[in-house]
């Protein structure tokens, strides 16, 4: 889009034509001629298993896994402005990815005497992720016709090459009980108690209950003769949750960086320098939710409100 539309795309010598008010951008058509292939394989299955040891207990078994594997080469001819530039560029980039994860619950429902109803369910979960690439480029080829199949025919002086890998480990075990008495009141508390391997250890777990009831009053003998009244329900709950969704894979670690360079008896030296500090007080984000609800159905649910604050 910033390219002269009035320019030719070949200057007299049959190179592609760079535009001399803006000699930093490419042609657009040598764009053409470069190659940049990708590749995406990804492998994704589950199962479960469940079973009924008794009667209302159910316990439901969930393993699963997701892997991911990437590889991407582009090379940049000398035909175009970069690669004119380096004498030929090529870059090969791998990557893989690799998520498993494993839950249980147990889920037990009973009543008694057609008044009590309530609902157990306890579990537990697993998660972990792990990711590692390559990156390796060089450049100041002798041909195109290489492409990136043998970057080691490339003579640059610093050929460049890079690795890295990223793990995180997410474990949680959780609770909720439901009861309700003649469909009148209700109550559920929940608990949970999570564990992430992105902070240190004396912050790793965090726990995070919460409750919740409600009446429905429409349901009591002194409402029965408003016949216009299908539903009333107070509602509250209060609550707290943990987030980690803005916290990095080693926010908390000491790192040090090599991209230091010093003048050491006038010779540069390369250095090291601390670039984050540890921090061991990293911990989880807590979010509280607070809410006072009501719930109103009229004229045989012709018409519904719902307010909450």
């Amino acid at each position: 889009m910033t390219a002269n539309p009035t320019l030719p795309i070949y200057d007299e010598n049959g190179d592609y034509m760079i535009d001399p008010q803006q000699p930093f951008l490419p042609n657009p058509v040598s764009l053409l001629e470069v190659d940049d292939e990708s590749h995406n394989l990804e492998l994704l299955g589950n199962f479960y298993l469940q079973v009924t040891p008794i009667e209302g207990l159910n316990i439901r078994m969930n393993p699963g896994f997701q892997k991911d594997k990437g590889e991407r080469n582009t090379y940049m001819p000398k035909t175009t402005l970069y690669g004119f530039k380096e004498d030929g560029r090529a870059t090969r980039s791998f990557i893989n990815r690799n998520n498993n994860v494993f839950d249980i619950t147990a889920t037990y429902d009973k009543t008694f005497a057609e008044k009590h109803s309530f609902t157990v369910m306890g579990g537990y979960s697993y998660q972990k992720f792990f990711t590692d690439g390559l990156d390796a480029s060089n450049s100041k080829f002798l041909t195109d016709i290489f492409k990136w199949y043998n970057m080691g025919a490339g003579e640059s002086a610093k050929p460049t090459v890079g690795s890295y890998g990223n793990e995180e480990v997410l474990g949680s075990v959780f609770a909720r009980l439901n009861y309700n008495y003649k469909g009148k009141y209700y109550v559920t508390a929940s608990m949970r108690y999570d564990g992430s391997s992105k902070f240190p250890k004396n912050s790793r777990f965090g726990f995070f209950p919460s409750v919740s009831a409600g009446w429905r009053i429409s349901e009591e003998s002194f409402m029965k003769p408003i016949a216009w009244l299908n539903n009333l329900k107070l509602r509250a709950s209060y609550g707290t949750l943990g987030n980690i969704n803005n916290v990095g894979y080693y926010d908390y670690f000491e790192l040090l960086s090599s991209n230091a360079n010093y003048n050491f008896n006038d010779e540069p030296v390369k250095g090291v320098l601390e670039a984050q500090i540890t921090n061991k007080t990293l911990g989880w984000e807590t979010v509280a939710l607070a809410d006072f609800g009501l719930d109103v159905d009229l004229f045989d649910n012709k018409l519904s409100v719902t307010a909450d604050y």
